[in-house]
């Protein structure tokens, strides 16, 4: 092995992939902003087109449509490494199991999980009723709906991960003071380990108009199912409506998984996102510890080959030069990692 200023150890167990080329012919800075760029053109295209084709009105959306939204969204895919944050301890899980943990989303960081869409879904709806709306009646009942199942709707499940593998932020955010680690996946193993596992790879959106666009999109669609259905005439006259929107939940859902608040811009996350699961759901799904309650999760296994990373930072840490050793050594013996760099970052541990 190597040492590059002390700071950062390489295992040479295999060539670099193609997304390892772009770090190593220019700073890894470039190639994040180049995503980035690569990203906001994306977006800009993706207003005026689908999978299928072409749409441009905002109104009498086909509910067949949210589908061809959701294919969208979930159809860019990263380019660059992709960082996940964890603890000593999850790297070691990592290794050992060849599995990572998808967390199902309420249960995230995050407190505004899936509400962040459902308030935009809010003042649409508003905006439409102030405008004396003709359907009223079932705009009220779609708001009711959204509110409500914001928390007891289906479990979706995700992983996250950051375009950005060193940042203050995610360390304090994300990681056990002084013992955490981010760990950097190459795209096609990111892209490999989703497909063999039925998850979708989405990046989040932070743009409060685009966010607002799809809110805009999912309640046409919401009235036009709800008019092509009709009422339930057995069901209370309050939920007249919902066995129309519940038609259509899963693709709600799976667009609100990638909906997040603009302060969260530089977190620059991307999303394994799994299929829906209903509430009552016990097969596969297993908990554990959290803060102040169990999480529930699911197994989402690797393809068995290594190494698992092409790249770690080593998080802050009082212990720096032992931590720096000893983690090297564990990725040697293990093969799990290409190339070992220490974050460098100023924390104070207490």
């Amino acid at each position: 092995m190597a040492f590059r200023g002390k700071v950062c150890r390489r295992f040479e167990f295999r060539p670099l992939g193609p997304s390892g080329a772009a770090r190593n012919g220019e700073p890894r800075g470039a190639a994040v902003a180049l995503g980035q760029e690569l990203h906001q053109n994306y977006i800009a295209g993706l207003i005026t087109r689908t999978s299928r084709g072409g749409f441009t009105s905002l109104r009498g959306e086909d509910p067949a449509m949210l589908k061809d939204i959701v294919e969208s969204l979930y159809a860019e895919q990263p380019q660059t490494l992709l960082y996940h944050y964890t603890s000593l301890a999850g790297l070691q899980g990592i290794v050992t199991s060849r599995k990572q943990w998808a967390s199902e989303l309420r249960y995230m960081n995050d407190g505004q999980e899936l509400r962040e869409f459902v308030q935009h879904l809010d003042r649409e709806i508003h905006k439409r009723l102030d405008a004396a709306s003709g359907q009223a009646d079932v705009l009220t009942q779609f708001r009711a709906f959204a509110l409500g199942r914001v928390a007891t709707g289906p479990m979706l499940f995700a992983i996250s991960f950051t375009e950005q593998g060193n940042l203050l932020s995610q360390w304090r955010g994300y990681c056990p003071h002084g013992r955490g680690v981010s760990l950097g996946f190459t795209a096609e193993r990111i892209i490999a380990t989703a497909k063999a596992g039925g998850f979708s790879v989405g990046r989040c959106i932070y743009d409060a108009e685009h966010q607002s666009e799809l809110a805009a999109r999912v309640i046409d669609a919401a009235l036009t199912t709800a008019e092509a259905l009709g009422p339930d005439a057995a069901a209370e006259p309050l939920r007249s409506y919902y066995r129309a929107f519940l038609s259509i939940e899963n693709d709600i859902i799976k667009i609100s998984a990638l909906v997040k608040n603009e302060s969260f811009r530089e977190e620059a996350e991307w999303r394994l996102v799994s299929e829906a699961f209903p509430r009552d759901a016990q097969a596969h799904v297993e908990y554990r510890e959290g803060m102040s309650t169990l999480i529930p999760y699911i197994e989402l296994p690797h393809l068995d080959r290594n190494p698992l990373f092409d790249h770690v930072y080593l998080g802050p840490t009082p212990s720096g030069h032992l931590s720096m050793e000893a983690l090297s050594k564990y990725l040697a013996k293990t093969q799990a990692a290409h190339e070992l760099e220490n974050s460098m970052t100023p924390l104070r541990i207490t």
